[in-house]
Formats: C-alpha cells, structure tokens, sequence
C-alpha cells in the first residue's frame, strides 16, 4: 500500500468516522469501540484491489463495491478483525488479512469454491490453489462465528429500557440447504427425501433459524439454530428455548402464528389488549416490521440464499451452515453497532401502546 493511497483512504474516511464517533459518544450501550482508523483504510485498500477497483470511483462508489462484495463496510470489517485477533487462537493468528477477506466474499458472494481462486487474487499475485483457499475461508467464518457469544447477548435487550414488559421481537428465517436423502424402507436400494427438511416458503429443502432483536436499539439479543422446518413451526422453536429465557411477566413482540402463547408470553396484533385498539394494532405491525428488516439484513448475505456447496456428513453440514448463519449475525451486529443499516426507532407512541 503507498502513502499517498492509504492517505486518500484515510482523507475519504474521515467524515463517516466523524458520524460514527458522535454516535458512539451518545449510544447508551458502548460496548465496541471504533476500530483503528488505519485499519480500517487498510481493509478497505485491500477489499478494493481484490475486486478490481477502478481508481477514478467516487467514495460513495467505493463503499458501494465493498459492501456489495463483502457484506458490511470497512469499519465493520476492521472492528470484526481486531476481535477476532484479541481471541489469540492459533488458526487466527496465522491468518492473514486477505485470508479473512476471502471468507467474507465467502459468506456474501458464495461462488464455487473452484472459482473463489480467480475471484479473490490480486494483482500480481498468483491464483491460490483450491485447498489453500478452503482452508482459509472456513477458519475466518469460524473465527467470526464464535464471536456470537461476545457480540450476540441476551442482557443487550435491556439498551435504552423504557421499563415496558416487551423489550424484545422475534421472528424466523428460512435458508435453502441441500436436500437429504435416506434409504426407502420399502424399496430396497431407493433413497427416499426427508421431508422434515421441506420448507413450504420455498417448496424446497431448507434450515430454520430463530432471530431475536431489541425494540428499543439496533441488538441482536438472540439466536438460535438451525432447526429442520418439516419438524418445527416457529411456535414450537419458540417452545422448545426462548420460552423459559423470559423472566416472570417479561413478552416479546411476534406475528400471529404465536397467538397461542398471548398474553402472558407474546405480544401480537391477536393479543386480547391489542383486538380492538387501532392505535395499539398499528404499534403491532410497526414492531413485527421492524423485525422482518433484521430478516432482511440476513437474507442479503447469498450463501444463506443458496443451498449449501459441500460435502460431508449430514451433521457436518448442519454444523457448517450454522456457523455460516452465525458468523452473518455477527457481521450484521458489529455493521450496526459502527452505524450501517441500523433498525428504525418505534417512538414514543410503542410505549402508550403497552
């Protein structure tokens, strides 16, 4: 990297690093710093040259082409980096920054891995061979999964609490995955398809995860996963744990599908103080809206649009998915937290609507 790039970088950050500091001095919850400045210019040099950047782009342009080949924008990359570095495990300290990029482009581009060598090579630099980009693809998606526990956390509900018995909403996701065979009972040598994999949505095999976001900030408090949708409705997943996470009187906003559980655990437009109250009801939509963008962030993320592209046993490819779908949550949370895509407020009027 020359001097004079990395100080254009430098130059052309200075006015969303400005936006970000003034939003870190007021969020009630600071609980990531801001990254490095220069590290932040480094990833985003570094995001630029592996896809080709054209010198002459506007900054609006460049940020474009970065989050659209690698899910978020450089100051949530270098933050991900610096705690990923902070964990000190031995895969991690080994990989190198382009090793980390290549899992993002990974996780937000999602080609075949036979094609991810030419995708991600810089120039003057030769292709990596398949094997060695395998590798590093999977120690940076697991390197970012296991921050989940760091940055993904039940307490962060409790961000700007306004004292209501609802801090919380939630909802599922649905992610296409490979279809799983087993053998027919009855016809010997057949394979049969397992049908507890079907999604309806897509009349296709898919996972089912379970997302949980604070009302009241841009929190990911929750995440739960994968489930097999033939199995499991999103009343049962709601059953089986996030249920007995909730504190004696404490609900969560969710659509209709969980009216069984209103009132005393679930707050939807069916609720017996919401039938009635257009003004409440509204409330109701506006939250669940609020949550079905959250989805959204999710389904922006490609290798969660697309069935997944391996081999291994069928619980190796269970894991490998949710580790995929984690590692995604992590990366939306880190983007929100530095200021990108963050959750619309619900105002004043949620809480005359308890």
């Amino acid at each position: 990297m020359d001097n004079a790039n990395a100080d254009e970088a430098i130059a052309s950050l200075s006015e969303s690093f400005a936006k970000c500091s003034v939003q870190d001095f007021v969020r009630s919850s600071n609980r990531l710093s801001m990254p490095d400045a220069k590290l932040v210019s480094e990833f985003e040099l570094l995001a630029l040259r592996i896809t080709k950047w054209n010198k002459s782009r506007s900054m609006q342009k460049k940020e474009f082409e970065v989050i659209t080949n690698f899910g978020v924008p450089a100051v949530a990359i270098a933050k991900v980096w610096e705690m990923i570095q902070e964990e000190e495990t031995s895969p991690n300290l080994k990989m190198k920054k382009k090793h980390f990029m290549w899992g993002l482009y990974f996780l937000k581009v999602y080609v075949d891995m036979n094609k991810m060598g030419s995708c991600v090579v810089e120039a003057g630099d030769n292709r990596p061979d398949e094997k060695t980009v395998y590798k590093w693809i999977w120690v940076a998606i697991e390197a970012i999964s296991e921050l989940e526990d760091i940055v993904i956390k039940w307490e962060n509900r409790f961000t700007n609490d306004d004292l209501g018995d609802c801090l919380a909403g939630i909802d599922t996701v649905d992610c296409l995955f490979q279809q799983m065979l087993y053998d027919h009972p009855l016809k010997p040598g057949k394979k049969k398809r397992n049908k507890c994999f079907m999604a309806v949505k897509y009349n296709r095999p898919g996972l089912r995860y379970q997302v949980c976001s604070a009302l009241r900030s841009s929190d990911i408090v929750h995440i739960s996963g994968p489930y097999l949708p033939g199995d499991n409705n999103d009343l049962t997943i709601f059953r089986q744990e996030l249920k007995w996470m909730l504190p004696a009187g404490e609900r969560v906003e969710a659509d209709d599908i969980y009216a069984s559980e209103a009132p005393e655990f679930i707050k939807c437009t069916k609720s017996t103080e919401t039938i009635g109250n257009e003004e409440s009801e509204g409330m109701r939509k506006r939250a669940q809206a609020r949550i079905e963008v959250l989805m959204g962030h999710f389904k922006k993320w490609t290798c969660l649009n697309q069935p997944y592209k391996g081999h291994g046993s069928p619980a190796e490819r269970l894991e490998k998915h949710r580790k995929m779908f984690f590692a995604c949550g992590v990366l939306n949370q880190v983007a929100m937290e530095m200021g990108y895509c963050e959750l619309w407020k619900l105002g004043d009027k949620y809480d005359s609507c308890k």
